[in-house]
Order: structure tokens, then sequence, then C-alpha cells
């Protein structure tokens, strides 16, 4: 579960449910990679009402496709982001597609999945920091945790 696969979902239930799920099919010594970056509250801060470019360019077709995002508001008390999702696209031929749908993120903590791990029973390995291999501390972006099905 690399690239913040977890800062799509919308609910810290939805996100341990994922660690449960994974539990339950890996095998005994299965291994276990989450890669995100570590939610330190400051969410609610924005930036709202910015549309951001996540995806833009051409396939091999000469489709050309464009994805963005917009920050709509934060709920605080379920720390619940609400962002506004575009997709569009144009074939060669002119014909256009948009899809315009609100979506919801949780934005998961260190903490928390330190928490799931443990309580679905997997021994944590290794926690890093960063991509380069540096060891977590509670100052890093990042918290990529490498974790064994006992």
């Amino acid at each position: 579960m690399g690239a913040n696969a977890f800062y799509e979902l919308p609910s810290a239930e939805t996100q341990e449910q994922c660690i449960q799920f994974a539990r339950e099919v890996l095998l005994p010594d299965g291994r276990l990679y989450i890669d995100n970056n570590d939610y330190k509250g400051d969410w609610g801060k924005g930036p709202f009402g910015k549309e951001r470019i996540i995806f833009e360019g051409r396939g091999v077709d000469g489709t050309f496709g464009r994805s963005t995002m917009e920050w709509l508001k934060f709920d605080e008390e379920q720390e619940v982001l609400h962002i506004k999702r575009t997709w569009f696209t144009r074939t060669p031929n002119g014909v256009e597609n948009y899809i315009e749908y609100i979506g919801k993120k949780h934005p998961v903590s260190a903490q928390e999945v330190e928490g799931w791990l443990k309580k679905y029973g997997f021994q944590i390995l290794l926690v890093f920091g960063d991509r380069q291999g540096n060891s977590y501390t509670k100052e890093s972006d990042r918290a990529i945790f490498w974790a064994r099905k006992p």
C-alpha cells in the first residue's frame, strides 16, 4: 500500500479495514508495506478554493487527459477533507468528456497506522521517515512501515 494509498480512502475505518484484510489474506511470515505522509494536523489551514492539476498529458493514441483536485472544506472533528475532483479527456477527433465529483479523504498519521498494525497482530520490522531509508522521527514527513504477519 504505497504512495499515499490510504489518503485516497474516505475514513480511518476504511483504512483500518485494509490492514484487517491484509491480515486475512497474507500467509504466515507475509509482509505488508504501508507508505504515507504522516499527518500532523495541518489540513484545516488549506489551501481551499485552488484547483490543482494532478495529472495532465497525452496518451500514445493522442488523447489528452487532465485530472484536477480542489479542497472544499476540512471537517476537524472527523478529520475528513472534502474535495472536488475533475477528469477531462479529449480524443484526437475532438470528442470531449468531463466528469466532476465530490470525494473525501482522511489524512492518516503514523500513530494511527502503528496502532492498527499492532491491533491486527503485525510485527513492525522497520519504520522509515522517507524514501531514502532514513529512520522515522516525529519530525518526518512520511511514515513508511514494513511489517510482518507472524
